[in-house]
């Protein structure tokens, strides 16, 4: 049997669930304006695939909303490897930025997803 999250354990997570959730709702309403639909979303029923479908997301309106960056500027920041190598573009830290701030959001809905399954294997 395993351990029961100590309160305090709780505490910090659903700290982090609550602004995961706000991240997760904000990255549907940006799909819904992308999209027009939320059926783009339904096909990821894996963990790892919501997350990449919330990033595939966030990066479509990274992409739309800042034109002044080109979309392989903006994805080459968030590749792992390439993070501090695009060195073309005068705008190279705004992208960085953005590719941060998408993993990030990504990430934390990973959180969500945890908290759930956690509740879930108490509750029952």
């Amino acid at each position: 049997m395993k351990n029961k999250p100590s309160i305090e354990q709780h505490i910090e997570l659903g700290k982090k669930i609550k602004q995961a959730h706000l991240l997760l709702i904000e990255a549907e309403i940006m799909a819904c304006n992308l999209y027009g639909t939320t059926k783009f979303y339904s096909k990821f029923n894996t963990l790892d695939n919501k997350i990449a479908a919330i990033r595939c997301k966030l990066y479509g309106y990274a992409c739309n909303e800042h034109p002044e960056l080109p979309n392989d500027v903006v994805l080459g920041c968030y590749d792992g490897d390439n993070l501090y190598e695009v060195t073309t573009n005068l705008n190279k830290f705004r992208a960085k930025q953005l590719a941060e701030q998408i993993e990030y959001a990504a990430t934390e809905a990973a959180a969500i997803e945890h908290y759930r399954e956690v509740r879930r294997e108490y509750d029952e």
